[in-house]
């Protein structure tokens, strides 16, 4: 450790300093081009190879998929704001990563670094950290 760091404070852990500018990008195109494609399908192959089936079942996941993240990686894993069997920790580390928010030591290291800097720079989660332009795109100017 250099004698800089020591003078900056406690260091906080985290799997990755950043994120790139291609896994911003690799991601922005995860979260858009699915949804576009289910609802794509649906318009086009409803009836034929899409029905009311699909669409319960679609949004039964989604919701189990939202609670591994919220319940699981967030209260469960991040702040252990309850106990827990193995198999309900197990169901919820599964769902949580079915998000595909990256694995589950990873998620609950930034969040936990998130809760040690709030609002500060190196807050990977506010909007602090972005760069000038996209902050002023984001909430107009600082």
């Amino acid at each position: 450790m250099t004698e800089q760091a020591l003078d900056k404070g406690p260091l906080v852990a985290t799997v990755r300093s950043g994120t790139s500018r291609i896994s911003q990008i690799v991601t922005l195109v995860a979260v858009i081009v699915p949804p576009l494609g289910i609802v794509s399908a649906m318009g086009l192959l409803w009836g034929v190879a899409f029905r009311w089936a699909d669409l319960l079942l679609l949004a039964g996941f989604y919701v189990a998929c939202a609670f591994g993240t919220t319940i699981g990686f967030h209260r469960y894993f991040t702040h252990r704001g309850f106990t827990a069997r193995k198999p309900v920790e197990a169901m919820l580390a599964i769902l949580g990563c079915m998000t595909v928010q990256g694995p589950l030591t990873q998620w609950v290291t930034d969040h936990r670094k998130h809760h040690a800097l709030s609002d500060q720079p190196g807050d990977s989660t506010t909007i602090a950290s972005c760069a000038p332009s996209t902050a002023s795109t984001c909430c107009g100017s600082r």
